[in-house]
């Protein structure tokens, strides 16, 4: 029985981290709607990959950009949040070529070659230009092969692209985590999400335990998105729970002697622990929802299983073996 009670109390913490986890994943979702981040953190990243405005310009307002923004929901402006490799390399390739590539001979090709190693020439940044150069270096004017030689440069240039992409990738998620965090310490604070005073409300309330226990292994069989903005509305929901069960959450006024552990601290010692608490609940909320969600269910599956031996029948005694009769 403790070791469920302890399972019971880690659950229902954990629940009220991922709560609010969702409700900064949500703000932080709808922040970055209004603002556009993702697309303009897509065509810096393009920017700095190529080093040329102009050129990064032409590539977001090519033909297949615009239709892959379009396919996926992003109107009718250059506003794609995510360009596949492929689209990529398609729309460079035909701004260095500056012209259609379908029905021509080998001969056309090759001259369309030496175009596309013109249009490098005149790139500005160094790094750009030998990079490019690099992939096109196999391309050559022989007449054999050229199909294969530019579907070779094409999947070059989608490596490339991948690899300039996962560094936008992590700069992007160091961001969004900056600003969660900066949300856990609003909402931590504001609603006195305290991680010691919860602890202790669950550990001495086991009815309170039960029932938050119980609400998380129901929310637990639902998925949880912190990629969109709905996640700001699941959140509220699951916080609007934990309020209803009673869990010692947000601000009260409190007379003095009372019991009530929203109260604000009137001793330094208070105020430490006070301190304490929110600084755990925040850092603990900055880890996301995605985080606290698998780790709910494992804690679920492992109570399960604890439960099963607390409550199976202890095994019988053997009886001691009779005397052999001498």
């Amino acid at each position: 029985m403790f070791g469920s009670n302890i399972l019971e109390t880690a659950i229902g913490l954990i629940f009220v981290y991922l709560a609010f986890s969702l409700v900064c994943s949500g703000v932080r979702e709808w922040i970055a709607v209004v603002l556009n981040s993702r697309t303009r953190t897509l065509k810096k990243g393009i920017v700095n990959l190529l080093k040329d405005k102009k050129l990064a310009a032409n590539i977001f307002d090519h033909h297949l950009v615009q239709v892959k923004s379009i396919a996926g929901g992003g109107g009718n402006g250059p506003a794609p949040k995510s360009i596949p490799p492929n689209v990529f390399a398609e729309a460079l390739l035909d701004n260095l070529l500056k012209a259609e590539q379908e029905g021509q001979n080998d001969v056309e090709k090759s001259a369309m070659i030496d175009e596309m190693k013109a249009s490098i020439a005149k790139i500005e940044n160094y790094h750009v230009r030998d990079t490019l150069n690099d992939i096109l270096e196999s391309v050559g004017k022989d007449k054999v092969g050229l199909v294969a030689k530019l579907e070779k440069a094409r999947q070059d240039i989608e490596k490339w692209f991948d690899a300039g992409m996962e560094h936008v990738s992590v700069w992007y998620k160091r961001q969004t985590h900056k600003i969660i965090l900066g949300l856990a310490v609003v909402f931590c604070i504001l609603f006195n999400v305290d991680t010691i005073m919860i602890t202790r409300a669950l550990s001495v309330n086991s009815a309170l335990r039960e029932s938050l226990t119980t609400v998380a292994m129901e929310t637990a069989k639902q998925p949880v998105n912190s990629v969109s903005p709905d996640s700001l509305k699941q959140g509220k929901e699951l916080q609007a729970q934990i309020q209803q069960l009673g869990l010692p959450i947000g601000w009260a006024k409190t007379a003095e002697g009372s019991l009530d552990p929203r109260g604000v601290p009137d001793n330094p010692w208070d105020w430490l622990y006070k301190v304490l608490g929110l600084a755990m609940s925040i850092l603990a909320v900055s880890m996301g929802a995605p985080f606290w969600f698998d780790i709910l269910k494992k804690l679920i599956d492992l109570r399960s299983k604890v439960k099963g031996q607390e409550t199976a029948p202890a095994p019988a005694l053997a009886s001691p073996p009779s005397p052999s009769a001498s």
